[in-house]
């Protein structure tokens, strides 16, 4: 199985200007560990991996931006500016026992830092290990659940629109 995306899509109705940079992202392509080779015109080789290491910069609080600076020939006033961005921008949450985060995996760009086991007690007296689990689903089998539950639930009306969220378009509920 393969799967090739640019790493930021901009919206595209048809009717803009495919050289608008300005336009809504509507999806966010950034996983470094599952990327396979680069397929770029060789001309554009030396700048890709110029803004990858910026992008990557912007997204990461913990990269130095000295390093990243004499690594990939970008000024160190940017790569400053682009650590100072990570910095004032990440969020980062430890999940209690019981917590969970559930969100677009293509509208919010996320990761996770190293975490160790950590083997302590449980109400009970037991012993418990802490462990992370992650589990996917499509935006599209999450909004048919949606819309299901309305049908069912008598609160949907023929012409109400339901976003369909991170794709830039929207669903109208059939009359039922």
């Amino acid at each position: 199985m393969t799967f090739t995306a640019p790493h930021i899509s901009l919206h595209n109705d048809g009717c803009c200007d495919l050289n608008d940079m300005d336009r809504e992202i509507v999806n966010v392509h950034w996983a470094p560990p599952f990327e396979g080779p680069l397929q770029i015109h060789p001309d554009r080789v030396e700048d890709y991996f110029k803004a990858y290491a910026a992008f990557e910069l912007m997204l990461d609080n913990s990269k130095c931006p000295k390093a990243c600076s004499e690594a990939s020939s970008i000024g160190l006033d940017l790569a400053i500016c682009l650590s100072e961005y990570a910095r004032d921008y990440t969020w980062e949450y430890r999940l209690k026992p019981g917590e969970i985060l559930v969100f677009n995996n293509t509208r919010m760009l996320h990761g996770r830092r190293k975490f160790e086991i950590i083997k302590g007690k449980n109400d009970g007296g037991g012993s418990f290990e802490r462990h992370l689990i992650g589990a996917y689903t499509n935006i599209d089998d999450s909004l048919n659940r949606y819309r299901v539950l309305l049908n069912e639930s008598g609160l949907a009306s023929g012409g109400r629109v339901i976003p369909n969220v991170g794709n830039g378009t929207r669903s109208v509920l059939p009359t039922v």
